[in-house]
């Protein structure tokens, strides 16, 4: 899937994508704060756009600068709160977002948020109420349009916010739920464009048509290429799931592309990571790492390190010789004593992992909560990301590092066995250094109280 010609058909194909953009409907002091900005967050990160109606001024009906937003919505996710229906202005979108539903077949996603879709549906309970005293004043007409789209829409299956109990998982499916149909819309939306005669193939005439009646250059080489890849049972065409399946390759191409970018980048900041650290120890700035330069800094906070020790670093760092360390030698002894130390807490404590049930379903929560787009994997932008909105106070360095730790086999990302096995290091260390300072006050203590025994035996 790596030719020229798919990568080329890629581009085009893939021009219209990031234009894609939801449209939310919700009761602004239900939702606003927590879960909108969270969804705006996820969505920015998936490259899709989500409208914003902060500067519109809202009055008693929708204005035509909402409608032409639902119109263009390709999908639309409708909050369903306990006070929506206390809006005037949310039921009259629901109406036109189902209008572009029935119209267009725009994608529609309710979400019940702390509301049962049966209220939403026979109109009862606490939202029953709101509605009530939404439709006091308005003709019987307004009411029953807004009837018959509230019944409509709570017969949409959509997410239940009461079956979560972690709202931020649920928005995190929630975005990735969006981004698969917004994709799988695009698939359908190109096949369409490209089955000129709208008999449900696509032949390598339709085909170079469509890549270059905008001027795109395609020889026929690269056409047939196309085809070849795409046709899998060998008809000379392309159907609906073939054309399907190509596509979702060539986006998974995509992603990896980028996702290698990204680890790329995480490359770079190891490399300052790595020259900062190197002109910690560079105290007279001359490119070199002295013994004394060495002993200087390691000991200046009250660390303590014995001559012996000293040496040892200097003969294992200095390759050449010359009884210094230049920056290539402290970055190749940094990286293997990183990777000795790692390996050697792997092997203590991550042979042959055996988990409680609970440790086991605390570290899978952790795992699924950091892999955000839930394909297996956490990427290194994930990771983060999670910390960063986490509110955790460690340092971008900090948090590089103990992904660097955690990702054995060095392809930029986790998988699950990595991260059960890091999580059990990092903890089995935790319990460890636990152990020995209650081992270290309980010898302690009992010296105290020979003391105190002997002064007073003494005495």
């Amino acid at each position: 899937m790596a030719s020229s010609s798919s990568s080329s058909s890629s581009s085009h194909f893939s021009s219209e994508v990031k234009s894609l953009h939801v449209f939310p409907s919700f009761h602004g002091p239900d939702v606003r704060r927590g879960f909108l900005s969270h969804l705006h967050d996820l969505f920015a990160r998936k490259e899709i756009t989500i409208f914003k109606d902060q500067e519109i001024e809202r009055g008693h009906t929708i204005g035509s600068e909402l409608v032409k937003a639902i119109r263009e919505a390709r999908l639309s996710i409708v909050l369903l709160s306990k006070n929506y229906a206390s809006s005037s202005w949310c039921l009259d979108e629901l109406v036109e977002i189902l209008k572009c539903r029935e119209a267009q077949g725009q994608i529609v996603m309710p979400i019940f948020y702390d509301v049962d879709p049966s209220s939403v549906r026979k109109q009862s309970g606490d939202f029953g109420i709101a509605f009530e005293k939404t439709c006091e004043g308005e003709t019987e007409e307004v009411k029953q349009r807004w009837v018959e789209a509230l019944t409509c829409v709570a017969t949409i299956a959509g997410e239940h916010s009461r079956n979560w109990t972690d709202e931020a998982a649920m928005v995190e499916k929630l975005s990735t739920d969006v981004s698969n149909k917004l994709r799988l819309e695009e698939i359908k939306k190109e096949f369409r464009e490209c089955d000129v005669d709208q008999n449900g193939f696509i032949t390598a005439a339709e085909l170079r048509y469509v890549l270059t009646k905008d001027g795109g250059e395609f020889t026929d080489e690269q056409v047939r290429d196309i085809i070849r890849v795409a046709d899998v049972d060998g008809d000379g065409q392309i159907n609906y799931d073939e054309f399907a399946k190509f596509r979702t390759l060539v986006m998974a191409d995509e992603d990896a592309a980028s996702e290698k970018l990204s680890t790329d980048i995480l490359n770079k900041l190891r490399v300052e990571d790595m020259k900062e650290e190197f002109r910690k120890y560079d105290v007279d700035k001359n490119g070199f790492i002295t013994e004394a330069e060495l002993r200087y800094v390691m000991t200046k906070d009250g660390g303590k390190v014995t001559d012996e020790e000293v040496d040892e670093i200097i003969r294992k760092a200095d390759v050449d010789g010359d009884g210094q360390i230049n920056y290539d030698e402290f970055a190749k002894f940094t990286i293997a004593k990183e990777a000795d130390e790692e390996a050697a807490m792997v092997r203590k404590f991550a042979t042959d992992v055996t988990l409680s049930r609970e440790e086991e379903k605390e570290i899978k929560e952790l795992f699924t909560g950091l892999d955000v787009d839930q394909n297996g994997f956490i990427t290194a932008a994930e990771f983060q990301y999670v910390m960063k909105n986490s509110g955790s106070k460690l340092t971008d360095k900090e948090i590089r590092n103990f992904f660097r730790r955690a990702d054995v086999d060095g392809d930029g990302h986790l998988n699950y066995d990595e991260f059960v096995k890091v999580m059990t290091a990092e903890r089995r260390a935790d319990e460890e250094a636990a152990r020995v300072e209650k081992t270290a006050t309980d010898v302690l203590n009992k010296v105290n109280k020979f003391v105190k025994f002997m002064v007073k035996a003494l005495s």
